[in-house]
């Protein structure tokens, strides 16, 4: 459970002076507490109400004042209602939040329950595993080990955060690549840029990288949405004109080819390229974002977006016998996909060519020579009988 308790804003009261009018409610009638249960469960004694909501739909939620509130299964309550809902609710009466629930992965609850282990912003936080409940006997629970996996037994009995059935990217591996903040020296070009387009709902995200398959940092990230591909595109050829030197790569698939050319049109001095999305290629670039991560190479800044969706970026198998590598449903995975196509140009620190140093000349074929040498005037025949050519 993670518990959280807000700051009220500075307020200042008046209270007129005037004499409190006489109840006339019989005592008896104040003291008993009035239960409404339409169109949803709402108790009242006294002063204090108490009222049970669903959280299928946050705007019946909005516009209340509350002293507290607890959310239960806050792991599968969706985090805009937690943030955008319940917290403001708070906001006036400095009053508390308590989530309760057991964990779902690695998600908004695991976040919270971090923020807890270490008191941040007044966070307090801890596990209550069910063998420490009065009503579940051990001979329950060593049934429920038997019957169901490890993985399923240390969530759902020992309230341990795990990750997602299906995550590609580990949470250790994340957080092995998190840097405070950029070397000075890491930005400089080469630079390599990725471009998702976003459709309807999605955004449009950019990710700029510099370094190489060797090691890597994460510049800079953006997302757009509710612009036009007129606007997007100027937007981004802005961001592209900052990093000269750059390797652009696109989502070329459905709408994002004459989005690309548009780019172009805005951007005439970057060579950008176009990817189409198949389940071939969307794999390859996805797989080798996984090595960069799993290898420590690339240094990420904490950017919550991101993280969010790495976290949430799953392989799932279709009934068909294919892999779907796409989001959990909820979220969006568009900076993962522009990360996954600015690593796919990223070069690698040394590469192979050919060496050019000083003439050299050979010497005629010698009989007591470990080495054999030729001459240019050498013939075929001269070398298979070992004779030697006359010089010329």
């Amino acid at each position: 459970a993670a518990r959280a308790r807000p700051q009220a804003p500075a307020r200042r009261a008046t209270t007129p002076k005037t004499a409190p009018a006489k109840s006339r409610t019989p005592k008896a009638a104040v003291d008993k507490p009035t239960v409404r249960k339409s169109p949803y469960p709402h108790l009242r004694y006294r002063n204090h109400v108490v009222m049970a909501r669903s959280g299928h739909l946050g705007r019946a939620l909005r516009g209340n004042e509350a002293t507290h509130i607890v959310i239960d299964e806050a792991a599968y309550v969706p985090e805009e209602l937690i943030t955008e809902v319940a917290m403001p609710m708070l906001a006036t009466t400095g009053g508390s939040l308590t989530l309760i629930g057991t964990p779902n992965g690695l998600n908004h609850f695991w976040r919270f329950y971090k923020m807890g282990e270490t008191g941040e912003h007044g966070i307090w936080s801890r596990t209550g595993p069910s063998a420490e409940s009065p009503y579940v006997s051990a001979s329950t629970l060593a049934i429920q080990r038997e019957l169901i996996s490890e993985r399923a037994f240390r969530v759902e009995y020992e309230a341990q955060f795990v990750d997602s059935t299906g995550c590609l990217f580990r949470t250790e591996s994340i957080e092995r690549c998190l840097v405070p903040e950029l070397p000075a020296e890491a930005v400089r070009p080469p630079f390599c840029i990725g471009i998702d387009w976003g459709r309807y709902r999605d955004y449009t995200a950019l990710v700029v990288l510099a370094g190489s398959r060797e090691g890597a940092y994460l510049v800079e990230t953006r997302r757009w949405s509710g612009l036009g591909w007129a606007e997007q595109c100027r937007q981004i050829a802005d961001c592209l004109d900052r990093y000269p030197q750059s390797r652009v790569l696109c989502d070329a698939t459905g709408l994002g080819d004459p989005a690309i050319e548009r780019l172009r049109e805005e951007a005439p001095r970057h060579a950008i390229r176009g990817l189409v999305m198949t389940a071939s290629s969307k794999s390859e670039i996805v797989e080798g974002l996984a090595w960069l991560l799993e290898a420590a190479a690339l240094g990420l800044t904490p950017d919550p977006d991101l993280l969010r969706e790495l976290q949430h970026f799953e392989a799932r198998m279709l009934p068909g016998g294919h892999v779907a590598m796409e989001a959990r449903s909820g979220f969006h995975d568009d900076l993962v996909v522009a990360l996954a196509l600015a690593c796919r140009q990223l070069p690698r620190s040394v590469s192979p060519g050919l060496w050019v140093g000083p003439a050299r000349t050979f010497s005629r074929f010698e009989r007591s020579s470990a080495c054999l040498t030729f001459s240019r005037s050498s013939s075929a025949a001269d070398v298979r009988s070992g004779a030697k050519s006359p010089p010329r």
